[in-house]
Formats: structure tokens, sequence, C-alpha cells
């Protein structure tokens, strides 16, 4: 190897040290970037990703005095990471009327941590049917995400699912 070769091998070597030197401070902000990133992101549940569900219920006779009822929400364990707090928004609809519209978000019992089985029941009220005809009325919700939850997100129609419905009947 003659003194040429000898150095260029020297000085490649040099050069890719002082490469991976240049690097250094770069991947040490990028890793900085990525622990900041997902500090700000909302925490997660140690127990395990949740969703939430909601119990089905139809063919419901509301009497014309209407009252208090409500619906099931259950945590159910999903397959992709889960937030801490289950988000979802609801309308109650009267012949086709929205009637009350409220957004939720549900904290595990006594703690902030959904659990998989946690249910919670969500109160909704019925007014007095004034009419002589009887009118449908139907819960429809909607699960948000944590974004959508923050950005003030309502669904479209179409994503809107009908968990309750019920008859309510008219004045003789």
């Amino acid at each position: 190897m003659n003194w040429f070769e000898k150095n260029s091998y020297i000085y490649c070597q040099i050069e890719v040290i002082m490469s991976i030197k240049r690097a250094v401070p770069s991947i040490i902000l990028l890793l900085l970037g990525l622990v900041w990133f997902y500090g700000c992101w909302p925490p997660r549940n140690p127990n395990g990703p949740f969703d939430i569900s909601f119990h089905h219920e139809a063919d419901i006779i509301i009497p014309v005095e209407g009252g208090k009822y409500s619906f099931t929400v259950v945590a159910v364990t999903t397959k992709s990471w889960g937030e801490i707090l289950g988000y979802f928004e609801y309308k109650v609809i009267i012949d086709e009327e929205v009637y009350h519209y409220e957004r939720k978000r549900l904290d595990g019992p006594g703690e902030t941590h959904i659990n998989n089985g946690d249910t919670w029941e969500i109160e909704f009220e019925i007014p007095e049917n004034d009419s002589s005809d009887s009118r449908v009325v139907i819960v429809k919700t909607h699960i948000l995400s944590w974004a959508q939850w923050e950005n003030g997100y309502t669904g479209a129609d179409y994503l809107w699912d009908t968990i309750w419905q019920g008859i309510q009947l008219g004045k003789e």
C-alpha cells in the first residue's frame, strides 16, 4: 500500500467519525422532540386500550307524561390505542327535531382510568306530549376522539348511531 492509499483510507475514516459527531446533536434533538411530543399527547390508559360502546334499545313505549330515561355506555377493550377518557356526543330527537344535544366525557369511577366493563347510565328527559298524535323519540350517539373533543367537532349526520328508540303515546 503506497502513501496515498494509506492516507486516503485514514482520511475516509476521519470523515466518517466527523459525520457521526455532526449527526449526534441532530439525533439528540430528534429524540427530545419525540419525548416532548409524546408527553403532550393525552396519557394512555395503563390498564389497556379501551373504547366505549352503547347498548341498543328499541320498541320502547313512552307514556304521554314523558319522564326520565337512560341509555347505557360500556367500556370495551379494543385492538387500537385508547384514551383514558371516553368522549362522545348524543342527541335526543323527537319527531325529527333535535330536542336535546350534549357532549359527554366519561371518567373512570373514582379515578381517571376506564376499566373493561365499566358502565355509565346517561339520563335524558322526554317532555310531555301535548298532541293527540303519538311521536317517535330517538337517541343518537357519536364517539369523539380527543382531538375532536378539544376542537369542538360535531359529527356529520351519517356518523351518528341510533341507540335508543321509542314511541311516545299521544293524549286521548
